[in-house]
């Protein structure tokens, strides 16, 4: 959409939204069917995972986050994916 940006080197998968002032710095990744919210800035070397909406000021940390995933949605295959990518960031995601 206007005025997003994806920086050299990027992997961007299948149906990934970036919305207006959405940027991906150099050498970050999004799997498929990512959502990145309006004027939210993605540092190099960043992976994001499939299916995640990330949004400016969503007010939960990442662990928090993760556990109300896990909390409302108990035993979707789609929240295990995710909930298994980010407990094996090897960079501390979740710490």
């Amino acid at each position: 959409m206007a005025y997003s940006h994806a920086g050299h080197n990027c992997k961007i998968d299948n149906n990934v939204f970036l919305v207006n002032g959405a940027t991906l710095g150099g050498y970050s990744e999004a799997e498929d069917f990512a959502y990145v919210s309006a004027f939210v800035p993605v540092r190099q070397w960043v992976k994001i995972g499939a299916y995640p909406l990330i949004g400016g000021g969503s007010g939960l940390n990442t662990k928090q986050a993760v556990e109300k995933l896990k909390e409302n949605f108990k035993g979707n295959e789609d929240v295990k994916h995710i909930v298994g990518f980010i407990n094996k960031s090897e960079r501390g995601i979740v710490k």
